[in-house]
């Protein structure tokens, strides 16, 4: 039986909708291979990413022990020059300061200066004794600590500890005020 008119449009317009579903069918499953493979490159970068990380931290590895054992060597060959007892720091004390006052800060750095012997130590090395000095006011750590304000010092307990200081040229100068550890003589420790 042959279709004409209204039958044969039905029949064509079925065709073409189960056309238009298998081409749609087919661009969902281009799609879903494409997300897959895109998927699958980035899981092959993500293995590749790590794996360079795993090598950079092996590299670094094995590049810190090699110092440490350059560092070994390097105390070896400072022990073998030096001899058995290595770097001894010798016999001698600190000698006595003539300071006027024990209180330092009545004092003006010319006066700790002519009042205060220098810090040395002795050392017998290769057959020979060295003397080391070491200068007035040698800061004995790289740790400054903030002084702050307490409760009852005038200022707000918890801020900066200030004092003004005239310049020479009459003006005042704040500063803060910090705390460390120096040798001031021979053998006096100041904080």
């Amino acid at each position: 039986m042959e279709e004409f008119g209204a039958a044969k449009q039905a029949s064509s317009n079925a065709m073409n909708a189960m056309n238009a579903m298998n081409a749609m069918n087919a661009m969902n499953a281009m799609n879903a291979m494409n997300a897959m493979n895109a998927m699958n490159a980035m899981n092959a970068m993500n293995a590749m990413n790590a794996m360079n990380a795993m090598n950079a931290m092996n590299a670094m590895n094995a590049m810190n022990a090699m110092n440490a054992m350059n560092a070994m060597n390097a105390m070896n060959a400072m022990n073998a020059m030096l001899g058995l007892g290595g770097l001894q720091l010798g016999w001698s004390s600190a000698p006595a300061d003539f300071l006027s006052t024990s209180d330092l800060s009545q004092l003006t750095p010319a006066q700790v200066d002519a009042q205060c012997p220098v810090a040395s130590f002795d050392t017998f090395q290769f057959g020979k004794t060295i003397t080391y000095a070491l200068p007035k006011f040698e800061t004995l750590s790289s740790t400054f600590e903030k002084v702050v304000c307490a409760d009852g010092d005038g200022c707000p307990a918890g801020s900066d500890a200030v004092v003004w200081v005239q310049n020479s040229d009459g003006y005042w100068v704040l500063h803060r005020v910090y705390l460390g550890f120096a040798i001031a003589c021979s053998n006096r420790v100041v904080r």
